[in-house]
This record gives structure tokens, sequence and C-alpha cells, in this order.
């Protein structure tokens, strides 16, 4: 037995809130005294002591059978051993002991030749629970490693389901089986038993099912997918307006088939299983279809066993025969026909010769019980029939007025009094044949042209709003007669006229019970061009994008900023300065009378510092600063172009 620890259990919830992968790093085999294998594994227990672990080794191999079981395999060579071991556990990058399991004493000898002959031994852990495959995030299939009869037995699931198939096709839904219900606050899947392309369903109870938005299709999801050592069959429900087959990124293929449609308020619109009246076995169903009565008696079968038990054995052609154990033929059925035709023509030949009997007017006359009033030539015409004092009835009370008939063999004459002494009553002809019509007369004997009568019986509402006929709502459900245009699947025989107008222009729906309606929610409807040549190329229905009309924006700037600058002020104190004056210190030396020495020495001297002055500055700079600036123009507006406009429901009528 082996089980996951409650070590393992909170690891694997913690890497689940933190979304990180759980590493798988190693087996652990121990031999424990004692242990027995048919005892549940204790989850709370650590690693057997150091003295009991006998190997421990990397986990050899791993991958994945489906999303939510991972496969952790240990394979030990002949060149391992010796030990014995009845306990192996698996164990994480943490140390944390995931999986455990109890076995009875297991050997692993090393090969030592020619003294002994090694084994070679695998063992392999499979974990379940749910994102497995996600959370360990291992991408291999474990098929690929495993050595084992997949292909073999993938070959012969196959080949039962395409034999499967060939029986009961696409999908057949045994009687109420799988049949999609609405309970008190959600919708309940009804027990029973299908075959979806040839694989088996079975629902052994009722199932509660919700909706996740309305209006939808519900869908029944099967497939053959793998169960740990097995391969079984699997189904879920799925939502969706259009569900088409496909492959999971495990390899599983998916078939999906509609159950039933919801519409808007949640109310059951279609079952769409097509089931068949299967209650019981097979072969009693396809014998009840067969139809080879007349070998019946002969393999000694009564009428209560194909359920035709209320029918009795004797069969009549006398149509005079009143009794409830013997069947008419249609013979019989023919005679009394004839009778009741012949029956007719005699009452109308008694009638046509019944007596006219004058009636006077004295107050108080009435018309002769008998007389049975107009005959077939009495027919109104316009302004030629009238009806007077000696041929009217006489009235009933004032309170009552109830109208005198008066019948023909093509139509009937009502006369309405309005008092008790009224002689001039008004008239209404209603004419059965060749088209239902009616005529007028007041009490001026004159009857009106004929009045064509609209009625159930010869106006057919589809002349007045024809199926396909677009019309806006201002309400949130669509009226009677009409679906909302929301590009839904709907059913071809439900909507035959609609299907039989639009056909599959907007979609194929399932491609052979549904069709899809055109989807006009959150568009604006516009005029098929239909050769006029303002909307180029359009089929009826497309889409077309939102669009402006193409244009420029124009965007500039004045050349401005030019400007000049007033310069006034005194410049600063500036040109003292001094000179240097070359001189000589000498001596005169007198000798004799006239004759004069000068001896002395040369020397310079300087002036001093003077001539400091200032200048006053005035003037006008030069224009400059003249530019232009780029202009950025910024986006505005929203998602789309559209102009004022109020939301409708738009309707399309079937």
């Amino acid at each position: 037995m082996a089980r996951i620890t409650a070590a393992g259990e909170r690891l694997i919830a913690q890497k689940l809130g933190e979304k990180k992968i759980l590493e798988v790093s190693r087996f652990v085999l121990a031999l424990v005294p004692g242990l027995d294998p048919t005892s549940p594994v204790d989850r709370d227990a650590a690693l057997p002591p150091a003295q009991q672990i006998v190997h421990t080794a990397p986990v050899t191999q791993a991958g994945y059978v489906n999303p939510n079981q991972v496969v952790y395999s240990l394979m030990m060579g002949s060149d391992v051993g010796d030990f014995d071991w009845n306990w192996i556990g698996l164990e994480t990058a943490e140390k944390v002991l995931l999986a455990v399991a109890y076995v009875p004493v297991q050997q692993k000898r090393k090969n030592r030749p020619p003294l002994q002959i090694g084994n070679n031994v695998t063992r392999n852990f499979l974990v379940a629970f749910d994102g497995a495959q996600e959370l360990t995030g291992i991408t291999i299939d474990a098929s690929t490693w495993q050595h084992d009869f997949t292909v073999r037995l993938a070959g012969i699931d196959e080949r039962e389901r395409l034999a499967n198939r060939d029986m009961f096709g696409r999908g057949t839904f045994f009687s109420t089986g799988l049949l999609l219900e609405k309970a008190s606050t959600n919708y309940r899947l009804k027990a029973g038993l299908a075959y979806v392309e040839g694989i088996r369903v079975h629902a052994p109870e009722d199932v509660s099912i919700a909706a996740p938005s309305l209006p939808n299709t519900a869908w029944l999801d099967v497939r053959l997918q793998r169960s740990q050592s097995d391969v079984v069959a699997s189904w879920s429900i799925a939502w969706g307006t259009n569900q088409t087959d496909y492959t999971d990124s495990a390899g599983v293929r998916h078939y999906l088939v509609p159950l039933a449609d919801l519409d808007a308020g949640g109310n059951l619109v279609a079952d769409r299983r097509l089931p068949k009246p299967i209650t019981g076995p097979l072969v009693d169903h396809w014998a009840a279809q067969v139809g080879d009565y007349p070998k019946l008696r002969a393999r000694a079968t009564t009428k209560t066993d194909v359920g035709l038990d209320k029918i009795p054995n004797a069969i009549s052609d006398d149509p005079a025969l009143d009794r409830g154990d013997v069947l008419a033929t249609t013979k019989a059925t023919r005679a009394v026909q004839l009778r009741a035709a012949q029956d007719l023509d005699d009452l109308a030949k008694s009638l046509g010769t019944a007596a006219r009997r004058d009636v006077g007017t004295d107050a108080g006359d009435l018309l002769e019980v008998g007389a049975f009033g107009w005959g077939t030539n009495d027919s109104p015409v316009a302004a030629s029939v009238n009806i007077y004092e000696s041929s009217v009835t006489k009235f009933t009370p004032a309170t009552e007025y109830v109208p005198e008939i008066f019948g023909m063999s093509y139509g009937v004459v009502a006369t309405f009094a309005y008092s008790e002494r009224e002689t001039r009553a008004s008239q209404l002809f209603f004419g059965q044949s060749p088209e239902n019509k009616l005529m007028f007369r007041s009490g001026n004997y004159t009857w009106a042209p004929f009045l064509e009568i609209w009625h159930s019986g010869n106006l057919n509402p589809q002349a007045i709003v024809p199926a396909g006929a677009v019309v806006a709502f201002a309400m949130y459900s669509p009226p009677a007669g009409y679906l909302k245009a929301n590009g839904a699947a709907v059913s071809r025989t439900a909507y035959a006229a609609l299907f039989a107008t639009i056909g599959t222009y907007y979609g194929a729906g399932d491609g052979s019970t549904t069709f899809n309606l055109p989807d006009y929610r959150g568009e604006f409807l516009r005029a098929l061009d239909d050769g006029r040549g303002l909307d180029l190329g359009r089929q009826l229905g497309t889409l077309q994008s939102s669009q402006n009309l193409a244009h420029t924006h124009g965007a500039s700037s004045s050349g401005n900023g030019g400007h000049t600058h007033t310069v006034t002020g005194t410049a600063a104190a500036a040109g003292a300065h001094s000179h240097s004056i070359a001189s000589v210190n000498a001596t005169a030396l007198v000798s004799g009378t006239r004759l004069a020495t000068l001896v002395g020495n040369a020397s310079n001297s300087t002036t001093d510092v003077a001539g400091d002055h200032t200048h006053a500055v005035t003037g006008v700079a030069a224009l400059e600063g003249t530019h232009n600036h780029t202009i950025y123009v910024e986006s505005s507006g929203g998602s789309e172009a559209r102009p004022r406009n109020v939301s409708v429901l738009i309707c399309i009528k079937y």
C-alpha cells in the first residue's frame, strides 16, 4: 500500500501557493523489522533509522500519465546489491518525505559470476493529485520510457471505439440518458447511457450542472483517458456556442456533441441529443424495428411482447357493426363515408323543397315554424336583395337584441334590431364561397360592396412580417416570433421558415441540425450597395471596420519674436597714463676764462599719472530673434468613430 505523507501534502500546498516547481530527487529503500505490508501507511512517520536504510538512489526517470498523474521510476541494474527491503520512500529536494509504500520483503542481488547471478529491479511510484504534471514540471510522456503494452492496448481501444461508432454513429443517447433538465436552482443532467464517437458514456446518477452564463449551449466532452495503468472513458460538460473536437496537450482526443440550448432567460430552448427510444437490450430494440410480424407467431411471440396487446384480433367489413372488440377495415370506413354523403344529400334536397309562407305584419305575427326562410336562390346582391317587414322574424326583447340568422348553402344573413319596434334592421351577409367576404346593409335597404375578411384561416403571419426580416425593439427580450440577432446556432427544424430563408449564409452551426443567426450586436446597420457604387465590393451580411474619411490638418505659427534693445550707459573710467622723460645730472667745471666742461650722470624721470576719463554710450541693438515653432496636433477621441446614437435590441423574424 502506498500513500502521500502528511508532510508531502503540506509541501504540495506550499508549492502551489508559491507557484514553484515540486522537485522529487531520490528513492529511499529500507528493511524495517516486523513491518506488515498490508497495514495502512503511517502518513506522519519520518524516514526509518539510518541503520535500517539499505539503499538510496536518484530518480532514474520521471514522466506524466495524464495532467493529474506523474510517475517516478527507479531502475537498479545487476551492479547494485546485495540487500533486502520492505519499505520504499520518495524524497524531495527539500528532504521532505513525499510518499511511502509498504511491500513484502524484496531481494536485490549483485551479479557476481560465477558465484551469483544478479537481478535487475525496477520500481515505480505513481503520484496523483490535481495539477501534478504542471506542479512537477514534467513534460515527458511516461509511455516513452516505461515499457508496457501501451501501443498495443491503444490499438485495441481504438478498434473497439471504431466498431462502436459503426454501430451507434456520431452520437446515440438511450432514451432520457444524459438529458439536461431545468432544476429548482440550476440544471440537472439525468442518469443514463450514451455512445459518443464509439465511447460508452454512463452516468450512474443525476448530476447537478450550473451554466456559467446565458444564453449558452451545453456540450458533452467525451474522451478515452489514461488513469493509472488503465484507459477509461471520461466525460465533462463544456459550454459555448460552437465547440469542435480537439486534441489536448497530453495527446488525448476530445469529442464534443451538443446537449441542449439555453436562452437568455435560462429556459431550455432545444434538446440537441437526438435520443433513441432504447430502454432495454439492443437486440429487443432492433427486433421491434425490423417488424417481421409474420414470423412472430412462429417464434411464439405474443402481442404483449411487442406492445400490441390493446389491439383486438377480430376485423370486419360491416359498417353497421357496433362492437369494441372488432377492428373496422378500410372497406367498412369507406361504406360509412358513402352513407354519410348520401344522408347529407338527402337532407339538402329536403331543405330545398321546404314550403314558403307569407307572414303578416301585424303585431304578434311570427315567421311560421317549418318555413325555412331563404333558399339557395335568395343570394343577396348589391341593391337587389331587401328584407322587409313581411320577411323579418319578430325581434327579441329590447334588453337582448339577439340577431336572427338565415342560412343558405354558401352564406348566412344576420339581422340586428335597434329596438323592439324597429322595422328597418341592419343586416350582415357572410359569404363562404369562393372566399370569406362580408357585406353590410343598413336601414336604407342598400347592400354595400363586399369587404374581404382576414383571419387565422386565410392570413399567414409570415406574409405580414416574413422570416428573415430584421426589426429593432426597445426592450431586452425579443417578442414572440423573433430571435435575437446574436450569431447563435439554432435548430434547423424548430426554425424551419428562417432556415429556408437564410440557410447557412451566416454559419452552418453543427453542420447538420443547427444553423447560425447573423450577429448585429453593437453594430450600425448599413443598406447594401446593390450596384449603386457608394460601397463597392460589399456582400450581404459582411462586417465593415470603423473608419474616418481621409483628410488633413493644417497647422502653423506666425513668425514672431523679432525685437531690438536700447543701450544706455557710461563706459568704465580708463585712459590714465604717465610719460617717461630722459634727463642728465651734470656739474659745470670752468677752466680759464671761457672754457666750461660738464661732468654728470644720465637718468630717466616719469611724469605724474593723469588723463583718466569716461565716455557716455547710447545706441539701438540690431533686430534679431525672429523665429518659427514646430506645431504638434494632439489626437483626440475614443476607440471608434460614431454619431450620436441610441441602443436597441436587433432581432430577426423566424
